[in-house]
C-alpha cells in the first residue's frame, strides 16, 4: 500500500517506526538521499528505503542498525553487499543476482527476498564473527548454488519460517564449505520442487544441526551431515527423502522416508 512519510528534519515516522534517513534516489529534502551506502556514510542508524533499484552498500565502520525496505516486491538490490557491523536489521529488500556477506554478530534478515537467474547467484555469505544470524520470514526464488554458505566457523545460526522454490541446480541450498557450524537451527521452512538438491550439506562434524518442523515438497534429497540433534517434525510429501551422515557423499543411508 501507500507508504505516508511524516517529518522533514532529523527523525520519520513511518509505520510507526522511527528513521532518521530515507533513501528515494533524489536527495532533494532534508535526511534524504541518493542511495542506501550514501545514508550509511552520512552516519544514519535507522534508514527507510523507498521502492526502487539500488546499488550495493557495506556497513563497516558505521553505526547502522536498520535497513528497511517499504516491500521486498518493489525495492531491489542489485549488486554484492557486505554487513560487517554488530546487530544489524535488514528488512524487505529484494537481492536481485547479489551476494551478502555477513561478518556481522547477530545480523538478521527479515522478510527478504534472494533471487537468481541467468546462473547468477542470491545469497547470504556467513563469515567469521556471523554468530547469531537469524534469517525470517526470508525467500530463496529459483537458487543458483548455495542460498546460505558458511565461509568460516560461526555459531548458532537459525533459518526460520523461510520459503525455498525453484532451485536451478543441485548444489545444496545450505553449506558449510568445511567449516563448523554450532547448533545451527532450520526449522518451519518450506521446501518446493528442488529437485536433485540436498538442503543441508555438511563436509565437516558440524554440531548439532537442529531440522524441525518444516515442510518438503516433491524433494528427494534430504541433509548430509555428522551431528544431528532434533529432525522431529517434518512433513513429507512426494519422493524419497534421505539423510546420510556420511560427508563423503557416498556411504549407506540411514533413513529414507517416502510418503505417495
Amino acid at each position: 500500500g501507500a507508504v505516508t512519510v511524516t517529518g522533514t528534519e532529523a527523525d520519520f515516522k513511518i509505520g510507526g517506526h522511527t528513521y532518521d534517513a530515507v533513501v528515494d534516489g533524489q536527495a532533494t529534502a532534508p535526511n534524504h538521499y541518493l542511495d542506501i551506502q550514501s545514508a550509511i556514510d552520512a552516519g544514519a542508524k535507522a534508514i527507510f528505503v523507498k521502492p526502487g533499484t539500488w546499488g550495493a552498500f557495506a556497513t563497516s565502520g558505521t553505526g547502522v542498525k536498520r535497513i528497511v525496505g517499504a516491500v521486498a516486491a518493489s525495492c531491489f538490490v542489485n549488486a554484492a553487499c557486505s554487513v560487517s557491523t554488530n546487530d544489524v536489521l535488514i528488512e524487505q529488500l529484494n537481492f536481485l543476482q547479489c551476494v551478502v556477506t555477513n561478518t556481522g554478530d547477530n545480523t538478521t534478515f527479515l522478510g527478504c527476498a534472494f533471487t537468481s537467474s541467468g546462473g547468477a547467484r542470491s545469497g547470504i555469505d556467513v563469515g567469521s564473527n556471523g554468530n547469531d544470524m537469524l534469517v525470517l520470514f526470508c525467500q530463496s526464488l529459483g537458487a543458483t548454488s548455495n542460498w546460505i554458505k558458511f565461509t568460516a566457523a560461526v555459531e548458532r545460526p537459525k533459518i526460520v519460517q523461510c520459503r525455498i522454490v525453484d532451485s536451478a541446480d543441485a548444489n545444496p541450498l545450505i553449506y558449510d564449505n568445511g567449516f563448523q557450524v554450532l547448533q545451527g537451527q532450520i526449522s518451519a521452512c518450506t521446501f518446493d520442487d528442488n529437485s536433485n538438491k540436498a538442503f543441508l550439506v555438511s563436509l565437516t562434524s558440524s554440531f548439532l544441526w537442529i531440522i524441525a518442523g518444516n515442510t518438503f515438497k516433491s524433494y528427494p534429497y534430504g541433509c548430509i551431515n555428522t551431528n544431528l540433534a532434533d529432525i522431529s517434525g517434518n512433513f513429507f510429501n512426494g519422493d524419497a527423502y534421505t539423510i546420510t551422515t556420511d560427508a563423503s557423499f557416498s556411504s549407506a543411508i540411514t533413513l529414507t522416508v517416502n510418503i505417495p
